[in-house]
């Protein structure tokens, strides 16, 4: 289970990397979000750890207004690429980087980034 998990998470970041993306063509963002949302759980629970995106959001409305705040806080939604996905049984770890590029000030930001992600039910 633990290697279709880690499968799994590396779809999800790539279908997400899609769909915040500028070059992204709308067709393509919409096949992203579809990709993107129906692998979270309905009751999924997140807390970004990035200044202008402080809190929790929940179930699958909150991570489309997780989105609608990356988009309102970075020009492109940013990117992330992993350099390390690690299977832990139900939960993946997933090391790498955070690409943005600021809203307003056009400051271009790498900054490292820790994933923890627990599946239940393949989700």
């Amino acid at each position: 289970m633990s290697e279709e998990n880690v499968e799994r998470f590396v779809e999800v970041m790539e279908a997400f990397n899609r769909l915040v993306s500028a070059d992204t063509e709308p067709l393509d963002r919409a096949a992203a979000l579809q990709d993107w949302i129906g692998a979270l759980d309905p009751e999924i629970r997140f807390d970004p750890q990035q200044a202008p995106l402080q809190g929790t959001y929940v179930g699958q409305d909150g991570a489309m207004r997780w989105i609608a705040d990356l988009a309102a806080h970075y020009e492109d939604g940013g990117h992330v690429r992993l350099s390390d996905v690690r299977g832990l049984g139900d939960r993946v770890l997933a090391i790498g980087t955070l690409h943005f590029t600021g809203r307003g000030s056009g400051i271009e930001t790498e900054a490292p980034v820790a994933i923890l992600a627990t599946y239940r039910t393949g989700l």
